[in-house]
């Protein structure tokens, strides 16, 4: 999202700041093209879902965010993270 959401914790984005954020966000990756990308949040793993298939080599590593301690686990996100980092190297044959 390009822009402040707001001036308290616990505020989400609007849609129309989901839709404005998505083309830079496509082409961020496609100029970097990124083995893995970590996403934070199952919010944002929502709206990066929608269209993450259409970037062939990369992975994405779905979290929770860290900030959400009843639901981030530190040992599930690093095992999550390994598999991602297997993908990866198995996509660069």
């Amino acid at each position: 999202v390009q822009d402040f959401v707001g001036e308290e914790a616990r505020m989400r984005p609007t849609e129309l700041m989901w839709e404005e954020a998505k083309l830079p966000f496509i082409q961020v990756v496609n100029k970097l093209k990124p083995n893995i990308v970590v996403v934070l949040g199952s919010h944002l793993g929502d709206y990066i879902e929608e269209y993450a298939d259409q970037f062939e080599n990369t992975i994405f590593c779905y979290w929770y965010h860290p900030s959400t301690p009843r639901y981030f686990k530190y040992q599930k996100s690093l095992e999550d993270f390994k598999i991602a980092v297997e993908k990866a190297n198995k996509n660069k044959f």
